[in-house]
């Protein structure tokens, strides 16, 4: 009796092993993966990391103080409240007691200060966002002050890209043979290429700068993460486009966030279970005109060159996108649609250079246009500009060059080009963001400012909007600055550009399919609103 008594205790021992060892392989079995390409490489400091991948990677592994909600306005997050002093110049923070870094450690208000210090002493990638910080003042272990310099009515919205480091982890890491920042060594540089520090959503389990990173769902994260959120996120870099199409073919690719080619996105538009989706990020497509350079420094010139131009062609560069109203993207907050928008008659253009100084003698004024020889999409506008010129006796020469020598002629006026083609994003969604970029005097020697127009009113204009703390009052500021630039015509607006991601619709949800998308690129590919449902891509598989 007690040898049968022990032969079903191990048998039942045996099976509840076996149950166990099913119930992981099923759970493995149903593990959801995103595979997806970005552009690399991915810098992912929260300070120093500045284009795409590394913001959008920033995001998923850091918490913000605050978060941007679908319409870009700031919501409690880290923060859960906050208090605003009378003079507009002390923001009093009230944090979370309940956020833990991914090593267990409590998020406090040390952290908070720590970041910020650190951000202000680096000076360099989104630091400029927090340049009207003086100090901050740690009051209680969960309330933080920040003391400003002036005024600045856009801090919160800023904010939204302060991602809080893990104080202690960073400081234990530091590299004190480098002596670049004094005391503080290499202030964890080199420990945040290949390690994280934060709090969010997700964390870092490997990471090849240049080339890939590999990501999981932090379980004890404070606030719930949806059931069908990816447990698993594959980023790698960019596949030619041949071989992009096959992947997506075979199911092996779930998303590619890169500009791709027309013919691209139409092949792939057709596949089952493809489709293409347009994002609103807060950037637009410009021809930059210089005001200080012969001969586009004439405004009647400028005019001329605004009336000439066919806008309609641009939906054949551009497919699906609207046509740009005035130098704020349409869906940032303080973007103005009564913005004059000029449209093509070749009459008004001629009318408007025969009152320039330069009419009569044009052959001796060539306009240069300068571009990047690689944004196929740009050679296309330039050279439709070249034509539309030369229908009202314009010349233009046209200059296609590399990155590097566009921001180093850029840099002066001797070397700056009559007109240059970009885009323009924005680092905060507000129109206040764009405008500072485009027109203030301190930015007229970079390649995203080549209107060199020198008006110290215009400055004060946007001082005044960004200083301003009431958002109604901000939103009429923006909007004087956006006719005022406008009557300038130092700009020819073209486009809203939201980028096209090609993604597996048959199993893959995205909140910007119903308008729940955040208008940041930061935010673009927030992992806890993508759904993914593997049961839907076996389905798939099988028809195959």
């Amino acid at each position: 009796m007690k040898l049968f008594w022990k032969i079903t205790l191990i048998l039942t021992i045996l099976f509840c092993s076996m149950m166990i060892v099913l119930s992981v392989n099923a759970a493995s079995e149903t593990e959801r993966v995103l595979r997806q390409e970005f552009g690399f490489p991915a810098y992912i400091d929260p300070i120093t990391g500045y284009n795409h991948v590394c913001r959008v990677t920033i995001a998923n592994v850091y918490d913000p103080l605050v978060f941007p909600d679908n319409k870009g306005i700031p919501q409690p997050w880290v923060a859960k409240s906050w208090d605003i002093s009378p003079d507009g110049l002390t923001y009093t923070f009230s944090l979370r007691d309940d956020i833990k870094f991914h090593d267990g450690a409590g998020l406090s208000a040390e952290d908070i200060k720590f970041t910020v210090d650190r951000a202000l002493i680096m000076n360099s990638g989104v630091a400029f966002l927090f340049s009207s910080i003086k100090s901050v003042e740690v009051i209680d272990k969960y309330t933080v002050a920040f003391h400003l310099k002036n005024l600045d009515g856009t801090l919160l919205s800023k904010l939204m890209s302060l991602f809080i480091l893990n104080k202690d982890l960073v400081m234990a890491n530091i590299d004190n043979k480098e002596k670049e920042f004094g005391g503080m060594g290499d202030y964890g540089q080199k420990y945040l290429l290949h390690h994280d520090a934060g709090s969010g959503p997700y964390i870092i389990e490997e990471i090849d700068v240049g080339d890939r990173l590999l990501m999981v769902k932090n379980q004890n994260y404070w606030k719930k993460i949806a059931v069908e959120a990816p447990d698993v996120v594959k980023w790698n870099n960019v596949s030619p486009e041949v071989m992009l199409k096959t992947l997506f073919v075979n199911r092996e690719i779930d998303i590619s966030s890169e500009d791709m080619s027309t013919e691209t996105h139409e092949f792939l538009d057709k596949v089952e279970g493809i489709d293409l989706q347009d994002f609103q990020l807060g950037i637009e497509v410009y021809f930059l005109l210089n005001a200080s350079k012969t001969p586009t420094d004439d405004i009647h010139f400028r005019k001329a060159m605004a009336w000439a131009f066919d806008y309609d062609s641009i939906s054949k560069i551009y497919p699906r996108l609207p046509q740009a109203v005035g130098p704020v993207p349409q869906e940032i907050f303080g973007h103005d649609p009564t913005v004059f928008q000029y449209y093509r008659d070749l009459d008004k253009a001629k009318e408007e250079l025969k009152q320039s100084k330069y009419y009569g003698k044009l052959d001796q004024y060539p306009v240069i246009v300068q571009y990047g020889f690689d944004v196929p999409r740009f050679v296309k506008l330039a050279l439709l500009l070249k034509s539309n010129m030369e229908d009202i006796g314009i010349s233009v020469k046209l200059e296609p060059l590399p990155w590097s020598t566009e921001i180093e002629n850029a840099s002066k006026l001797e070397t700056s080009p009559n007109v240059h083609i970009v885009w323009v994003g924005v680092d905060y969604p507000e129109a206040g963001s764009i405008l500072d970029v485009l027109y203030s005097t301190a930015t007229q020697s970079t390649v995203m400012n080549n209107h060199w127009l020198n008006m110290p009113e215009l400055d004060a204009m946007i001082n005044d909007a960004t200083t301003t703390t009431d958002r109604e009052e901000r939103r009429k500021k923006y909007s004087k600055i956006q006719h005022f630039v406008s009557d300038l015509t130092v700009d020819i607006y073209l486009t809203d550009y939201h980028q096209t991601a090609v993604y597996a619709s048959a199993y893959i949800d995205l909140p910007q399919t119903v308008g729940e998308g955040i208008p940041m690129s930061t935010y673009k590919w927030y992992l806890p609103h993508i759904k993914i449902y593997p049961e839907k891509l076996e389905e798939l598989m099988k028809k195959k």
